[in-house]
């Protein structure tokens, strides 16, 4: 999408890290100089491969070391982090583990140690059979509650920019539109936890709100998620390079925010049904477009064309969009 914005002025591809990891960090640093780069900010599931340059480039990369990427990139070793900081994080362990067994004797989740958007996290109620076990599954203690996120950006443990919001629309396992909204317990709880790893980069979570008003974080992500559209520009821009002059007005002036050519899909998926279909419709009349400017309007109006490749891949290997963005970057376990 970025192609048809007047923003950008040069897109180049590069080869996938999944199938060649080598290529695409020489084809990164050959960008970084012949650009004469200042600043790589990764923002997707891309971060742990261009966490690895951060040894081999001198140039700054906004994140943290690959280790402690892949620390954060864990549901578990997360978990394990947090708990140790006194953070409240559901009980967590893979699902080999004797301690898997206790956690059955209450509603869990299983989930994979390393995924994105939901895939292959399924619930269970106490008791539940357990399917056949891996070393790279994981059993949570479920939390009942409000599922809420937060995206931030990190400078040395500090938090210049923060922003909680929640799902005001599902497509499957991934929001479509989001509101923001204002919730003390999270935003706490995320500036303990940068405060704890004096992390600098992008950090987002998700969390369950109990019903006593307690915040449980289920999982971090070491990148970008749906909350940066709140962002403005300027003061996103100030938070990476120049944390000391982020402007006073941090945020744009929406509290509802959508993908709306997912969002109007998801409207027809559910078109027969009378309640889910109202209430899509009123939020596609009062939500912003993550993408509209009148400014630079083609990023809106061609987004079905810019992404054809990613909806026909969707289309081929019968999955959803949202799965099928990460294919190619997503780190997996080596």
């Amino acid at each position: 999408m970025a192609r048809t914005s007047r923003a950008v002025s040069h897109v180049e591809t590069v080869p996938s890290p999944i199938d060649d990891p080598d290529q695409f960090r020489e084809a990164l640093l050959n960008l970084m100089e012949r650009f004469d780069v200042d600043l790589v900010v990764p923002v997707s599931e891309e971060t742990p491969w261009i966490a690895e340059l951060k040894s081999s480039a001198a140039i700054p990369v906004f994140c943290g070391p690959l280790d402690q990427v892949l620390q954060l990139h864990s549901k578990l070793e997360f978990a394990q982090a947090a708990a140790d900081h006194g953070l409240n994080v559901p009980s967590t362990c893979r699902s080999t583990d004797a301690k898997a067994e206790r956690l059955r004797a209450a509603p869990f989740v299983l989930k994979p140690e390393f995924s994105c958007s939901g895939r292959n996290v399924t619930l269970h109620d106490t008791g539940d059979p357990m399917p056949e076990r891996s070393e790279n599954l994981l059993m949570q203690q479920r939390v009942h509650g409000e599922e809420v996120s937060c995206f931030s950006i990190c400078q040395s443990g500090e938090c210049p920019i923060l922003v909680t919001y929640r799902a005001h629309t599902r497509h499957g396992s991934v929001a479509v539109c989001f509101e923001r909204i204002s919730q003390p317990a999270v935003e706490d709880w995320v500036k303990g936890f940068a405060q704890a790893t004096s992390y600098t980069g992008i950090l987002s979570f998700d969390f369950i709100i109990d019903d006593a008003g307690t915040a449980w974080a289920i999982e971090c992500n070491p990148r970008a998620t749906s909350g940066i559209h709140f962002v403005a520009p300027e003061a996103l821009y100030a938070a990476m390079v120049s944390p000391n002059s982020v402007p006073q007005i941090k945020l744009k002036p929406y509290q509802l925010m959508q993908e709306f050519w997912s969002h109007w899909t998801h409207w027809f998926s559910v078109i027969a049904d009378g309640d889910a279909r109202r209430h899509t419709g009123r939020a596609l009349r009062a939500a912003r477009d993550i993408s509209w400017s009148s400014k630079d309007p083609w990023v809106f109006l061609l987004a079905s064309f810019s992404t054809w490749p990613i909806i026909w891949r969707a289309i081929r290997h019968r999955r959803t969009f949202a799965e099928v963005l990460a294919l190619d970057i997503e780190w997996r376990p080596r």
